[in-house]
């Protein structure tokens, strides 16, 4: 098995894996002991806040960035791709309509709405994120009740497990799904993390059909 595949399996996995953890109440997650000792821990963002200087001025930008962004456009190919109605202008680049990444973005986006709003406590930036979380939710639910959610069609899954060719669907779902968690770990959104649930119960029930002889020949071909 070479590295490639071991890291298409291991963000397939643990899609899987965590699909199991988040069925469990947050706080029991939270809650399990260690089985060493904890010498350090890590700073909350909540618990910091940067003085004026270069790091900041950096933070600022990308806090604008994050404002400008408009939300109908980053929505604009979950809304067509589930068959409702939008009439914003699409992005370009990876978000271009025809482009097999488009999605992409609106992980990286509520990752990035999420840890800002930790880092500086914009609530602006909560709310948005928030917001295109429950827009999302109603894309998924127009998909029907697999849980599936993405910018593109469930075929691009099928040519992935067919060895065909296309650009990476499986990775473009990995950022969706963690932009997700970060809504619910940073922002306290209870119903961004029922939508990832529903994201790994499909991630599950796709893979539950290949054998692990099918899905080390998908990674190595396509993934």
């Amino acid at each position: 098995m070479n590295r490639m595949t071991k890291i298409g399996f291991a963000v397939l996995f643990s899609l899987i894996f965590i699909s199991s953890c988040l069925a469990k109440p947050a706080d029991s997650i939270e809650k399990v002991k260690p089985k060493v000792a904890i010498k350090a821990h890590s700073f909350d963002l909540t618990e910091v806040r940067l003085l004026d200087g270069p790091f900041k001025d950096a933070m600022e930008l990308n806090r604008k960035y994050l404002h400008d962004i408009d939300a109908d456009r980053m929505l604009h190919n979950f809304r067509v791709n589930a068959g409702l109605p939008s009439s914003a202008k699409p992005f370009g680049g990876w978000e271009d309509p025809n482009g097999e990444l488009r999605g992409h973005s609106m992980g990286h986006y509520l990752s990035g709405c999420a840890l800002m709003y930790a880092s500086t406590g914009d609530t602006v930036l909560k709310e948005k994120a928030v917001k295109m979380a429950a827009e999302l939710a109603k894309c998924q639910k127009a998909l029907g009740q697999s849980g599936y959610l993405s910018a593109y069609p469930e075929s691009f899954i099928d040519r992935v497990e067919n060895r065909e060719r296309v650009w990476a669907p499986y990775y473009t779902l990995h950022k969706i799904f963690a932009g997700l968690i970060d809504v619910y770990t940073y922002c306290g959104d209870k119903q961004a993390l029922d939508f990832a649930v529903g994201m790994a119960r499909w991630c599950k029930s796709r893979c539950d059909k290949l054998s692990p002889e099918q899905m080390e020949a998908m990674l190595n071909a396509t993934e």
